[in-house]
């Protein structure tokens, strides 16, 4: 179970590398609403969101959300932790970012279990390096971070050699 093709994606699709050498992608709207990058914004967002998805660890959604099943976003929910859902593997990306996680401000994190939403590190304040080892300490290979406006993500990736030995 390898990081590599996710690292691949986010590369592709990511503005700028804010970690340096940690592995942080960042994807966000250009200055003008009706730039390229605004305009792209969405499918660059759909595509990142598909790869952490592709990986095939279980992938937490948290966040003071609304309950995803009101929404009709489809998939049998399970809410694994205080403000915490198991995403299921049957909901479609698209409906879940144009229904449901659209008003920005939560996270997505792959584990093998769910932790509590406190420990997971702040993309956005936190040293890349410190949100690194946060994230390895905890056992979470991937974390999207969404600013309030889902305008801006922050997508903490660990180095393949890390999540192999996490996942065995």
């Amino acid at each position: 179970m390898t990081l590599e093709p996710l690292h691949a994606v986010l590369a592709s699709v990511a503005d700028a590398r804010p970690g340096g050498a940690i592995p942080i992608y960042e994807l966000r709207s250009g200055l003008f609403f009706f730039s390229r990058r605004s305009r792209t914004l969405a499918d660059r967002q759909a595509r990142a969101f598909a790869a952490l998805r592709d990986v095939g660890w279980p992938v937490f959604v948290t966040g003071d959300l609304d309950d995803p099943r009101e929404l009709a976003t489809g998939g049998s929910w399970v809410k694994s932790a205080a403000d915490t859902w198991l995403l299921p593997p049957e909901a479609k990306g698209g409906v879940l970012l144009a229904r449901w996680l659209h008003v920005g401000g939560y996270r997505v994190y792959l584990a093998r279990e769910p932790i509590d939403p406190g420990a997971l590190p702040d993309l956005f304040r936190a040293p890349p390096a410190d949100a690194l080892a946060s994230a390895m300490e905890h056992g979470v290979a991937a974390l999207l971070d969404s600013f309030l406006d889902d305008w801006e993500w922050r997508i903490l990736v660990q180095p393949s050699v890390v999540a192999e030995a996490m996942a065995a």
